[in-house]
């Protein structure tokens, strides 16, 4: 019965050797799965971060650019709205001045219209105040 169990034990011994074996063996292999896999992640990592960055360094140069474009698109714009102001300033300028100097013209017309008038009736008057006095003084004059 002692050699069974010795040889039981040490099969059982056996046995547990090459399980610890097996289980160092596996320890080793999963450790280097891990570490392999840890550098995979930190490697996809770095590189998911260079492309983030990347893209978002783009998406910036772009926005400046559409920015600027637009602040160059708007500005002219805005010029072009000055000089039509401008214009339309010069023209209402010239526009009322021309029509100021009709209005004084016109009104200097008229006046001299009504000085002629006033002249041809006053000198009409003055013919008939002559005669009227003239005709008084003979009416005294017979009396």
């Amino acid at each position: 019965f002692s050699t069974v169990m010795q040889k039981s034990i040490s099969d059982s011994h056996a046995s547990t050797e090459s399980q610890r074996e097996s289980l160092a063996k596996q320890s080793q292999q999963l450790e280097e799965t891990v570490t392999n896999t840890s550098s995979h992640i930190q490697q996809q990592t770095e590189t998911l971060f260079q492309r983030t960055s990347e893209r978002v360094e783009q998406v910036i140069t772009d926005t400046n650019r559409k920015l600027e474009e637009i602040l160059r698109d708007q500005s002219a714009r805005l010029q072009g709205n000055s000089d039509r102001v401008d214009q339309q300033m010069q023209q209402l300028d010239k526009d009322l001045e021309r029509q100021l100097k009709n209005s004084i013209e016109s009104l200097g017309t008229q006046l001299t219209s009504l000085s002629t008038h006033f002249a041809a009736e006053y000198e009409s008057f003055m013919d008939m105040l002559t005669r009227f006095a003239n005709a008084l003084k003979r009416i005294e004059g017979a009396q």
